[in-house]
């Protein structure tokens, strides 16, 4: 799905169906086609993040783009884990929901923040524009909303700092989940 306004308030809304989908990656370097859609690329050093929109019949075509100016990591407690065991409080039983929410609810961050491009056509009509971008990706075994009630996620670029942060309430306990991140901006990638 494609949403959003053009700059005069026009709104705007797409959905892409595809006609299959398929995933290759080798290394870090990910790369994603749905024809009829379009095509995804990640690169090997996690550094750009590219949209590439095809859909002819429904007149959508174009770019967007992230160059990340920060570390890929995974959830905001750990970066060596794509998943919440190690904040598991010590000594805690978990219900049905927490077990998936701590063990089978992954979170990569690849590009967490960086300079953004926008260059599409939707319906002839052409909007670009720069800004900030962000990629991340989760997986889970069932949607979010069956173990969670609420799930809030921050991320900022402040002076030479990316900050990540999650706020999550799971389902069934009164136990809250938060924790955060805070990177230094890879110079080298600063814009």
């Amino acid at each position: 799905m494609l949403n959003g306004a053009f700059p005069n308030g026009t709104v705007f809304a797409y959905t892409l169906p595809a006609s299959s989908s398929s995933v290759i990656h080798a290394g870090e370097a990910v790369t994603g086609s749905w024809p009829g859609a379009g095509t995804f690329q990640n690169s090997a050093d996690l550094s750009a993040f590219t949209v590439t929109l095809d859909a002819p019949e429904q007149g959508v075509s174009g770019t967007l783009k992230i160059h990340s100016n920060g570390p890929a990591h995974f959830g905001c407690n750990t970066t060596s884990s794509a998943y919440f065991e190690s904040a598991i409080p010590a000594g805690a039983e978990l219900n049905a929901a927490e077990e998936i929410f701590y063990k089978q609810l992954g979170w990569a961050t690849s590009q967490p923040g960086g300079a953004a491009l926008v260059d599409v056509t939707l319906g002839g009509s052409k909007l670009q524009f720069a800004g900030q971008g962000y990629h991340d990706a989760n997986w889970m075994p069932q949607p979010i909303d069956a173990f969670m009630d609420d799930w809030y996620f921050f991320d900022a670029q402040v002076g030479p700092f990316d900050l990540s942060a999650v706020y999550a309430a799971i389902t069934g306990t009164t136990r809250t989940f938060t924790t955060g991140l805070a990177a230094t901006l890879i110079a080298s990638r600063r814009r």
